[in-house]
């Protein structure tokens, strides 16, 4: 007897983590050019990969209820909505 399983990754989750990971060196690199001393580099390594994490959370229960396929298109969608996640709730919030 065997079950009938679909073992794929949902893919506003797999958006979701390479928009973060894409983040990473983007956060690192900010920090190199930013700061000025330790305690200011880890400043704003914190705080930037903090913002993405939340717009990754933000856009992920925004759409949780649609899926789509992941196509090329979506995924530089998505690496761009993680850091600009206020800017699609504030326009989805005027639309209702």
């Amino acid at each position: 007897m065997s079950l009938n399983k679909q073992n794929h990754v949902h893919p506003n989750i797999l958006g979701a983590s390479v928009g973060v990971l894409i983040a990473l060196p983007i956060a690192s690199l900010l920090a190199y050019f930013f700061g000025n001393d330790y305690e200011s580099r880890t400043t704003i390594y914190i705080v930037t990969l903090c913002w993405s994490i939340i717009g990754a959370i933000c856009i992920f229960i925004f759409l949780k209820n649609t899926s789509k396929k992941l196509t090329l298109k979506a995924l530089l969608i998505w690496i761009i909505s993680v850091w600009l996640w206020p800017l699609l709730i504030l326009s989805n919030l005027k639309k209702k």
